[in-house]
């Protein structure tokens, strides 16, 4: 018995032993790789992007023609929802209506839960300077110089806003909006110096263009 206890004893070979070491060495080496490998895929993969940056890595669109409201499923789209709730979030001011019964008066994309009213007074000097500063950030060029690239990545049809409305169709030149002559007869709310109107896309409004990858 003792003689097989020496013998099960007995030490390792010089080549057991350097072989034990290479196997660890390549077993580490792959470990390496592996988690290399891993943090490339999570810096570069498109799953992985968040936000602004997956919008950027995705095409530009061209400017949204328009496509007013035709049939009537007031119900707030999802695009819609996510643009009003990240609008109040970064520039304050408070969620208006997106959605209008089909009984209501007048063609709206409302009524099609593809545009939402943003809670902002044109004769508060707060408000007016937040509301600029959106114009500022969706109009904006991108990287590459190309202009009012937000919007387009947002699907935006038109803004009216404090007298004036910008079409996306005229590549958002600025033109009056005069809902009744004199315009100082009509009311705030129909001047829309009380909010800011935003029409979207049919594919802005279920959050299909690019601004909404990530965020819908």
């Amino acid at each position: 018995m003792l003689s097989r206890r020496r013998a099960a004893a007995r030490p390792l070979s010089l080549a057991s032993v350097a072989g034990s070491a290479v196997s660890s060495t390549a077993t580490a080496m792959l470990l390496s790789a592996a988690l290399l490998f891993a943090t490339v895929c999570a810096a570069v993969l498109p799953g992985t992007l968040q936000g602004a940056e997956l919008a950027a890595a995705r095409p530009l669109e061209p400017y949204a023609a328009y496509d007013g409201q035709s049939t009537c499923a007031p119900a707030a789209k999802p695009g819609t929802k996510v643009l009003q709730s990240w609008m109040v979030r970064t520039y304050g001011g408070s969620k208006g209506p997106i959605s209008r019964p089909c009984s209501s008066g007048g063609q709206s994309e409302h009524k099609e839960g593809r545009a939402l009213d943003w809670t902002m007074d044109a004769t508060k000097t707060a408000d007016k300077a937040a509301v600029r500063r959106w114009l500022d950030d969706v109009f904006a060029a991108d990287g590459q110089g190309r202009p009012h690239a937000k919007a387009r990545r947002m699907g935006i049809m038109y803004i009216i806003w404090d007298d004036k409305i910008w079409r996306s169709y005229d590549e958002f030149a600025v033109g009056a909006y005069t809902p009744c002559k004199p315009v100082t007869d009509c009311s705030k709310t129909a001047r829309h110096r009380d909010h800011v109107h935003v029409s979207l896309s049919r594919a802005g409004g279920r959050g299909d263009t690019s601004w909404y990858a990530g965020r819908v």
